[in-house]
């Protein structure tokens, strides 16, 4: 059984406007749209200058088990070989989620002053792709589509990082890692989800395109 109230962030189709991406999560990190543009069924992100910004609220700073799940539709090649599709990372801390222009999607997740490149098996480009990233206190790993990738083994706390959390970026100084096309689903929890959990997620999260 998913447990909602550990959604810190929480976008989706249905709460948007031009302005603004609306968070369904009870801390209402709403997300201010810079560029983007709602396309059909989902954020549309031009690959250069487009991203949505949601702040640094103390719910986001995560420090022990996360989850990041997104719904994506990625469409290379990325600037500088990557798509940034959430971060917010400050020098040694914070959290990365991207895809490679080769399909492979990266997480890069300060754990006690180190970071690891966790790779996920490779997503459908042109296509709508279920990820989720898992931290759960002892391993990292990252499903595509509903199927767990190679676990890293990890553990510790999570450093803290003090920029906003930024969604169709992934580093703003110098500007690298913009993604291309659309981003339909966004959440981020406070707890590590387990694979029923995300099993659940990946059949919901493809009927909604």
């Amino acid at each position: 059984m998913i447990d909602w109230d550990s959604c810190v962030l929480w976008l989706d189709s249905k709460y948007f406007s031009e302005s603004y991406w609306w968070d369904r999560s009870k801390y209402r990190n709403d997300g201010v749209v810079y560029g983007a543009k709602w396309k059909g069924d989902a954020f549309y992100f031009n690959g250069s200058t487009d991203y949505i910004e949601c702040g640094s609220h103390e719910s986001l700073k995560i420090t022990n088990e996360i989850t990041i799940e997104s719904l994506i539709y990625p469409v290379p090649p990325y600037q500088h070989n990557f798509g940034g599709i959430i971060f917010n990372v400050s020098g040694q801390s914070g959290s990365r989620l991207l895809v490679h222009n080769d399909g492979s999607p990266r997480a890069q997740i300060y754990i006690d002053g180190d970071r690891q490149n966790v790779e996920g098996l490779v997503v459908n480009n042109n296509d709508w792709n279920h990820l989720v990233y898992v931290y759960d206190g002892s391993e990292e790993v990252i499903y595509t589509n509903g199927v767990k990738g190679t676990p890293y083994p990890k553990t510790g706390n999570i450093d803290i990082g003090d920029e906003p959390i930024i969604i169709g970026w992934g580093y703003t100084s110098p500007s690298y890692y913009h993604f291309k096309e659309r981003i339909a689903l966004l959440r981020l929890y406070n707890i590590g989800l387990n694979e029923e959990d995300i099993r659940i997620l990946n059949r919901i999260a493809h009927r909604r395109v």
